[in-house]
């Protein structure tokens, strides 16, 4: 066309000085760092590189994204083949952190032998990244309630076992207090009222055993009493 201000209007339905205003509006925005924001910056995959190296799945995996569709546009099998096993580390980062979170959910919901499990499921996921970008702390931390959660139930159902003889009641009180601490350490309230009621029942227990013994020495006593009372003097005097 000879006139290239009809080829822009009629391609963008603009006005070129509406284009130009446009232009000048964006300018400052794009020289301040969107130039980075473009088509051809799908061709650097070091900025998603970064982004995985540092734990950031989810904008690693929109990077991924936007370069997987230039490098399909181009037919490059080799930077495909690139960004595919970019993207395979983002799916593992990020059912990584799915796990994670899982696992809080359940320390939430007090239910330690799926923590466990979901936790494992997690490092499993991070080593398979190199272990780099684990949160160990955070890791540890969950490993610990865990644990302790699950050392708790096992107190407690020891307890249960040990109070059924007497002669273990020392024995299951430690056990059912260990419980009971450390539910409360973990927030716990119905593993601690669990613990609480076994510590009742062995109490009370112990209360009755307690009560009958020195029911029946009050008894004994007064029947020995009682014997002595009634036989008088022996009618039988070896001395004479």
């Amino acid at each position: 066309e000879p006139d290239w201000r009809a080829v822009l209007r009629e391609t963008y339905n603009r006005a070129p000085a509406e284009l130009e205003a446009q232009w000048v509006e964006n300018l400052p925005r794009w020289t301040t760092g969107g130039w980075r924001t473009n088509l051809l910056a799908g061709f650097d995959l070091e900025p998603a590189r970064d982004l995985i190296a540092k734990g950031h799945y989810a904008s690693a995996r929109r990077e991924l994204e936007q370069s997987l569709r230039l490098f399909t546009d181009l037919n490059d099998e080799e930077g495909i083949a690139q960004i595919n096993d970019l993207m395979a580390q983002t799916d593992i980062g990020l059912q990584a952190e799915t796990l994670m979170g899982q696992t809080q959910a359940s320390l939430e919901l007090h239910d330690y032998d799926r923590a466990r499990d979901l936790l494992g499921q997690a490092q499993s996921q991070f080593e398979r990244l190199g272990g780099v970008q684990a949160p160990d702390e955070t890791i540890a931390v969950y490993a610990g309630l865990s644990q302790q959660g699950l050392q708790a139930e096992q107190d407690l159902a020891r307890a249960r076992a040990l109070s059924r003889r007497w002669a273990d009641y020392p024995l299951a009180r430690q056990a059912a207090l260990s419980a009971g601490s450390a539910y409360a350490d973990l927030g716990d309230s119905a593993g601690y009222e669990s613990s609480a009621a076994v510590m009742k029942a062995l109490d009370e227990r112990q209360l009755r055993l307690v009560l009958l013994v020195g029911g029946l020495t009050l008894l004994s006593v007064a029947w020995l009493g009682l014997w002595l009372w009634s036989r008088g003097k022996s009618p039988l005097d070896w001395g004479h």
